[in-house]
């Protein structure tokens, strides 16, 4: 407890209530001080370790446990708080039991954690830093969000100011704890409620799952072969016998993994206590068999908690298995769903409260609103899928597409209903194959197939750090793989001829477009309409579209499918798939009753993102006709470039066009039709527009009373990129150092091996910056922390910060067939990454974005021989910035023998072909030696 009086003044208080003072820190002037106290009748024994003017740390003896306890109470003055950071850090190689540390640490760690105010990178940078060295780990909480509050000069500052962190030994310990943070009442600081056992909850209701460990033993494929051929030919009988017998398998002969692995260690030891005393060689081979026996439960024990994991980058056989059990147990506690707040605003714990309410909410979000007759949006015919995409999706089903379809999903998704992963059909794919072949088969020919395989459970992924409300969870839906597959040979079809019916402004899921296409469209975009001094101005609205997937009307995706000229066969399939379905939500790992909606996509599907996609046409196609009509006036980046009115990404969407009330007014319209007949929603609060800077007030007015949007003076990121005007700062790339900070946290090193470390690295650096890295030039400093952070976690040592580099930097970031580590340098992935921009420059001219750049500052000039312009956008600056480290390598390259005279840039502006009248046949294939 954090105080601010002396506590003699308040014992008789503490007594009355029946409680007792073990250690204290006295307050000193506007210094807190800290009370750590006990119940009197508590079973708990603690004895001092250290204290400190900040912090009091004790160890606890409860039962057979042991562990240790550092209450914090770190100094509002930044000069003393370092003091305590180096206090905290002392104590870390004292302790050896299991540690916590509660308390008010004064700071926090991203600019997530705070709302209004400044952000200190350098000092969340220096406490990120002390819980690395610790090798700590946030218990995250749940409840209120924030932890501070205070009302400064009619502003509301809120941060995460209090916490708690442990170590893995600790998470370890009491794998259920988790922490509550409790309403203020005389406080501006909310309690802490740690709780270390958790809640207690009924019996889990939890679906079957089949343990890939199972597959390891000698005898489960006969298992598997005698179910199948005991079963009625069909595929959801096989599965049902299967996992009948897997049950009894488990109970009988495979056996608990953790408790044989106790037997074997137990049995090893006596007989090495024995050899101790005496020589025997049947003692010898007993020990030499036990320890056989405990290498293969060992194995095993990986396999399970690799699989529970859900790790894609850790190499099985690598023995992390300290890793992946501490990486189960924190996904498990960031997932689990312990308290929220109900609609009517109170806070509740109850589980069974909860899960009624959970069943309700998403009963109603896939539940259609009652509607009149089925009214369409009115405009052309949109362009139809010509005859050979018709002929590939009417083709006969074989058994090699089927085959690959489930060779390429991740062996260890989460499965379905019936419990089985891929991993299940990949490995007794001779046994299970023919008969998933024939129910594709059979459901792509009659247009549908057993309904049992449309089952479906809906996990709750979080969408922010620290959920209090339902609709802050994504619904994910987990599909059966016979199910899912069918989706994916519908997909792999029809995703070829893809580019012939979706618009170029749409990027999500079409092959040869990309995030990062659109991403440069917004922000060349952006650019222009900051600059855009026009008399009448122009406009970008952002909108958010609310649950988006979850809301798409039935009737219109099936009109959809039918404008687009699908075979009726098809159609008939995808709707089975998506209207007979039935949903049960996984709460806490328990199966909750099961309802059947009315309207939605199921995200998890691997159908449901081109079926959306589809859908968001529709909008595309409405505002095509308008512009060609005269009624909506896109915006011109550039003289001669294509003009721009929409960028569609999912469910992303950016609307542009004149700044006038007019043109407003027909957004409004279009929109409000589209959302009609497609059953979505605009979410008004998280939805805004820009407009020029010469657009006046009372104009403005007015289109924000039109839209019912609010005004932004900018967008501070689209898909994840800033969305930058001016100079980058380190602070525009805040999220990427903390992702990467928290997916290399220290902890995790401690627990891995160098190869389980290496992995990590390449993993985290090939994934979280590269996308911003593709079209924005990241400071210097930036890629510096990107460096510091892999260097950090591969050399450091578990007790320290401090390491000795066994190799250097220079000889880690080459690749490996060179002798390095193959860990790639930030500013050199960075400059590469904006060379794929330089190429498609070059070689992409029907792309979009590479029109409108061209148009825009090349005026038929070679991107090799770019300049500066002034007013230009970040993207174009960052390929300027970047040519002349890549620019020797697009040149052709003398010697080889194999460059075309004719046909390559050897000026450096164009091919030298276009600069002769016509080269004659027999020339076109003359090479340069």
């Amino acid at each position: 407890m954090e105080t601010h009086c002396s506590f003699s003044s308040t014992e008789s208080f503490w007594t009355k209530l029946d409680y007792k003072l073990c250690h204290k820190v006295e307050a000193r002037g506007h210094s807190g001080g800290i009370w750590i106290l006990i119940a009197q009748h508590s079973q708990l024994v603690t004895s001092e370790v250290a204290v400190s003017p900040q912090a009091i740390t004790f160890r606890v003896h409860q039962g057979h446990k042991e562990w240790s306890c550092t209450t914090v109470y770190a100094s509002p003055s930044y000069n003393l708080r370092v003091q305590a950071w180096s206090h905290i850090k002392s104590l870390r190689s004292q302790i050896s039991t299991p540690w916590i540390l509660i308390g008010d640490f004064n700071e926090i760690v991203s600019p997530s954690e705070c709302r209004g105010g400044l952000f200190s990178l350098s000092r969340a940078s220096q406490f990120v830093q002390l819980i690395d060295e610790c090798n700590l780990l946030d218990l995250g909480a749940t409840g209120l969000r924030f932890t501070w509050y205070r009302n400064q000069l009619g502003f509301a500052l809120a941060k995460r100011l209090d916490r708690a962190l442990c170590d893995t030994q600790w998470q370890t310990l009491f794998p259920n704890a988790f922490v509550e943070n409790l309403c203020r009442v005389y406080s501006d600081h909310c309690p802490l409620l740690v709780r270390c056992g958790g809640l207690s909850e009924p019996k889990k209701d939890r679906p079957f799952r089949f343990q890939a460990a199972w597959a390891t033993h000698k005898g489960f494929e006969k298992i598997v072969k005698d179910a199948w051929i005991r079963s009625t030919p069909t595929l959801v009988n096989g599965l049902n016998i299967v996992r009948k017998e897997a049950i009894e398998f488990n109970r009988n002969v495979f056996g608990n993994i953790f408790s044989r692995k106790r037997e074997i260690q137990a049995k090893l030891k006596g007989v090495q206590l024995e050899l101790e005393k005496r020589q025997s060689e049947s003692l010898t081979r007993l020990e030499t068999k036990l320890q056989e026996e405990l290498n293969e439960v060992c194995l095993l024990e990986e396999f399970l908690w690799f699989q529970k994991s859900r790790k894609k980058w850790v190499q099985f056989g690598d023995r992390n298995t300290t890793f992946l059990h501490a990486q189960t147990i924190s996904r498990r506690r960031r997932n689990k769903i312990r308290g929220l707040f109900l609609p009517d605003g109170t806070w509740h714990t109850d589980p069974e409260v909860l899960k009624r309410e959970a069943i309700q909410f998403y009963s109603n979000l896939f539940s259609e609103d009652p509607q009149g007759h089925f009214v369409d949006m009115k405009y052309g015919a949109p362009p139809q899928l010509g005859a050979e995409a018709v002929a590939s999706l009417l083709a006969p089903i074989t058994k090699e597409e089927v085959r690959r379809a489930v060779m390429c999903m991740k062996s260890f998704k989460a499965p379905g209903p019936y419990g089985f992963q891929p991993f299940f059909f990949k490995q007794y794919w001779p046994i299970v194959g023919d008969e998933l072949w024939r129910t594709v088969n059979e459901a792509f020919v009659n247009g549908s197939s057993d309904s049992s395989l449309l089952e479906t459970l809906v996990v709750l992924i979080p969408k922010v750090d620290y959920p209090v409300h339902l609709k802050e969870f994504r619904p994910i839906s987990l599909c059966n793989v016979a199910f899912k597959v069918i989706s994916k040979v519908i997909v792999a079809r029809i995703r070829p001829f893809l580019n012939d019916i979706i618009g170029p402004f749409q990027g999500s899921f079409i092959p040869g477009r990309g995030m990062t296409d659109n991403s440069i469209l917004a922000q060349e975009a952006i650019n222009f309409i900051q600059k855009d001094k026009s008399k009448l101005g122009s406009l970008a609205l952002k909108i958010d579209l609310e649950k988006a997937y979850d809301q798409i009307n039935w009737n219109f995706l099936q009109a959809t499918l039918w404008k687009f000229g699908f075979p009726e066969r098809i159609i008939k399939l995808i709707m089975w798939g998506v209207t007979n379905s039935s949903l049960s939500v996984l709460w806490n790992g328990s199966k909750l009753p099961s309802f059947a909606p009315t309207r939605g996509l199921r995200q998890g599907d691997p159908l449901s993102p081109y079926l959306f996609v589809l859908c968001m046409e529709r909008l595309a196609l409405r505002i095509n006709e308008l512009n060609r009509e005269g009624c909506w006036n896109p915006i011109h980046l550039s003289p001669g470039g294509p003009p721009i009115s929409h960028l569609l990404f999912a469910d992303d969407v950016i609307l542009f066009s004149q700044a006038t009330n007019d043109q407003v007014q027909v957004m409004a319209s279009v929109l409000e039709n589209f959302c009609t007949v497609s059953g979505l929603k605009i979410n008004i609060e998280k939805s805004k527009f820009v407009v020029s800077k010469g657009v006046p007030s009372s104009r403005l007015e007015h289109l924000e009373q039109t839209l019912g949007i609010e005004h932004t003076p900018k967008f501070k990121r689209y898909l994840g990129i800033p969305m930058i005007q001016g100079k980058a700062k380190i602070s525009d790339f805040h999220h990427v150092i903390d992702r990467i900070n928290n997916r290399l946290a220290s902890w995790k090193g401690r627990l891995l091996n160098k190869a389980g470390r290496l992995c990590l690295i390449s993993s985290v650096v090939t994934s979280i910056p590269l996308y911003n890295m593709q079209s924005l030039w990241l400071p210097q400093e930036v890629c510096n922390k990107i460096n510091q952070a892999s260097r950090t976690m591969l050399w450091a040592k578990a007790s320290s910060s401090r390491y000795w580099s066994l190799v250097g930097w220079n000889t880690v970031t080459r690749p490996k067939e060179f002798g390095g580590l193959g860990i790639r340098e930030s500013r050199q992935v960075n400059i590469s990454l904006i060379g794929k921009l330089i190429w498609d420059l070059l070689h992409s001219p029907q792309k979009p974005w590479v029109k409108i750049l061209q148009a825009k500052y090349l005026h038929g000039e070679s991107v090799l021989h770019a300049k500066k312009s002034k007013g230009a956008s970040q993207v174009w600056n960052n390929i300027v910035k970047a040519l002349p480290f890549l620019r020797q390598g697009f040149y052709p390259n003398l010697g080889a023998g194999n460059s075309s005279l004719w046909y390559e840039d050897w000026l450096g502006s164009r091919l030298l072909c276009r600069e002769v009248p016509y080269v004659h046949i027999s020339d076109t294939d003359r090479t340069v030696p």
